[in-house]
């Protein structure tokens, strides 16, 4: 009977092979992870334990009146603050290139793209706005962008350049206002692309009055005002003034220096003078 009893309750006996291919698996996977681990820890000090790829270089393209040293500057500021609190964004990998390129912010700015070139190089390619016209406030010019804000202050505009003053109006001047609506001074510069060679449209400067923004004049070089409405084709009205110009000419010698104004307001054949 106790013989029986010992053999029901002796534990199932286990072959010692098994075991040992356990522990071998087990003793070979070790230095797998020890690899691994040295590996990581690897990427991990290089990318923050070094300096390689911080960014210790900004190259800065396209400037022609932006200080370039400016850029530099503003920019290295903003690599001083840190992601999360503990990473520093000087790391390329964590540079915050869209903030760069929105608080990069200049009334002289069209268009600004930042780039990063490994290991540790910054690339900002600045596009300028070009002057589009000039403004006369007082004696002093001021340059516009093409949305009629003022840019900067010059000493004098070029004798070809798109020249524009107000008609009874003193309005101050302070550089990035917008002083003319962008739609009259699209009509200000399609009118002088497309003004015919003729000596009565001897172009001096645009006159503008900005209780009245569907006019827009000129003054020619003989002092006369020439008149334009932007609520009628700048084709017609350029029509009706050749038209006008050779009918003078074949009726009354030396007219355009008599007369004051030329008006191409109102009707599509109709012109106004005096």
């Amino acid at each position: 009977m106790f013989d029986k009893l010992h053999w029901r309750y002796q534990p199932k006996r286990v072959s010692p092979y098994r075991d040992n291919t356990k522990q071998v698996i087990k003793k070979g996977l070790r230095p797998f992870w020890i690899v691994v681990f040295i590996i990581i820890a690897g990427i991990v000090y290089l990318l923050f334990g070094t300096r390689f790829f911080y960014i210790n270089k900004i190259n800065v393209q396209g400037t022609r009146y932006l200080e370039k040293q400016q850029i530099v500057d503003k920019v290295n500021a903003l690599l001083q603050h840190r992601r999360w609190f503990i990473i520093p964004e000087s790391n390329i990998f964590f540079t915050p290139v869209a903030q760069i390129q929105s608080d990069l912010t200049d009334i002289r700015l069209e268009r600004i793209s930042v780039t990063r070139s490994f290991p540790s190089t910054l690339n900002i390619q600045i596009t300028e706005k070009q002057a589009s016209a000039f403004w006369s406030s007082g004696n002093r010019w001021y340059e516009l962008d093409k949305n009629g804000f003022i840019m900067s202050e010059v000493v004098k505009p070029s004798d070809n350049s798109v020249k524009i003053t107000f008609a009874n109006s003193l309005e101050p001047a302070e550089i990035g206002k917008q002083v003319i609506d962008p739609k009259l001074l699209e009509e200000a510069l399609a009118i002088k692309a497309n003004l015919p060679d003729l000596p009565v449209t001897a172009l001096d400067v645009f006159v503008i009055d900005p209780a009245n923004p569907y006019t827009i004049s000129f003054r020619n070089k003989q002092g006369a005002l020439i008149y334009f409405t932007t609520e009628l084709s700048l084709q017609t009205q350029l029509q009706k003034l050749t038209i006008f110009n050779n009918d003078k000419n074949r009726t009354e010698a030396g007219w355009q220096d008599k007369i004051h104004y030329i008006d191409l307001r109102y009707g599509t054949t109709k012109v106004y003078y005096q």
